[in-house]
């Protein structure tokens, strides 16, 4: 993203204000920090997803034709781009773990404890972002903000809101108190199943593309 400032700007921005999002809230549904927090990444990850995810393939334009001829071929590619997504994505999710966790004053222990919550959800919603962007990304956009059509970014938008909700709900659900090892654990595998599986079918889905000559 550093190779295209508008992106790079646009997408701390965005990044801030979905991560602000849960504050608009408080007057009407207060919730105890810890659950805030949690809240608040969550809404985080749907940035990531919406905006880092859905433009990492995106960002290659046409040139992502030539995925498939790369050395490592065109899963491999796919794969590779998603580990250095995700990694932007962990910096991007402890930071604001920390940020927020010390704003509120929890315990090094609770911020650890949202973090480890907010992981599965970020690695959802980058997957959901990735495959998204294979399918209906519009290769000669020409404004970061129009990679995907206006019928991509209704989908993306749908998508996010509602495995969002679910994560939310999950936060919700499980109180003001630690999540726990147990649940952690059992999220944890559950976002890493629900990731690989989009992971795989966005890499096939790149693979089996057929690019007309330009």
């Amino acid at each position: 993203f550093s190779r295209d400032w508008p992106v790079l700007l646009d997408l701390a921005a965005r990044l801030l204000l979905w991560t602000l999002l849960p504050l608009t809230v408080l007057p009407l549904t207060p919730m105890p920090p810890a659950e805030l927090v949690r809240t608040m990444l969550v809404t985080l990850t749907l940035s990531i997803g919406n905006d880092i995810g859905t433009r990492a393939l995106p960002l290659e334009r046409w040139a992502l034709a030539w995925a498939r001829l790369s050395p490592v071929g065109g899963a491999r590619w796919v794969l590779r781009r998603a580990l250095g997504v995700a990694l932007l994505a962990v910096a991007i999710l402890l930071a604001g773990a920390l940020i927020a966790g010390t704003a509120l004053r929890l315990p090094l222990i609770g911020i650890l404890d949202a973090f480890a919550f907010a992981l599965p959800a970020a690695a959802t919603a980058l997957g959901f972002g990735l495959l998204i962007g294979a399918l209906l990304a519009d290769p000669e956009w020409r404004d970061p903000r129009a990679m995907l059509g206006p019928g991509g970014r209704t989908v993306s938008a749908l998508v996010m809101l509602s495995q969002g909700a679910v994560w939310v709900a999950a936060s919700h659900v499980l109180g003001p108190g630690p999540v726990g090892a147990g649940w952690l654990v059992t999220l944890g595998l559950i976002g890493t199943f629900v990731a690989w599986m989009l992971l795989v079918i966005t890499a096939r889905t790149l693979e089996r593309r057929e690019y007309t000559a330009r």
